[in-house]
């Protein structure tokens, strides 16, 4: 236990923010689960929906401090393109790959011979 009066201010101040924090970070990770588990049913339209619910979540968060800014934006970009990339392969059908061209190996240098290292030769008394 810290002995000095603001080590244990500072102690008390960060357990308050701590629990304060807590339900705000665990509601957006419920809301960011609910988006995930709608795209990967395939309820686009719903998850599209959702979107803007966790876009809201992140952005609240980012404002109140709990996440960094950056943090947000960075989550809204991989969750938007989480969804584009689901709608893209429902709307879209594939087109059949082509076969790559076979790939010619590249000739390595030849090192030159090395020389065989002798022995060290030992002493020997005489």
């Amino acid at each position: 236990m810290a002995n000095i009066k603001s080590s244990i201010k500072r102690i008390s101040v960060t357990k308050n923010k701590q629990a304060q924090n807590k339900p705000i970070k665990s509601n957006l990770a419920t809301e960011i689960k609910k988006f995930q588990t709608s795209v990967n049913a395939g309820e686009l339209k719903h998850a599209q929906s959702q979107l803007s619910v966790v876009f809201a979540t992140l952005d609240a968060a980012a404002a109140d401090h709990v996440i960094h800014k950056n943090k947000a934006d960075r989550q809204k970009a991989k969750l938007s393109m989480m969804l584009a990339k689901a709608s893209k392969g429902k709307t879209k059908t594939t087109k059949p790959t082509t076969a790559a061209k076979p790939v010619t190996p590249v000739a390595k240098p030849v090192a030159a011979a090395e020389k065989p290292v002798a022995k060290p030769t030992t002493k020997t008394n005489k």
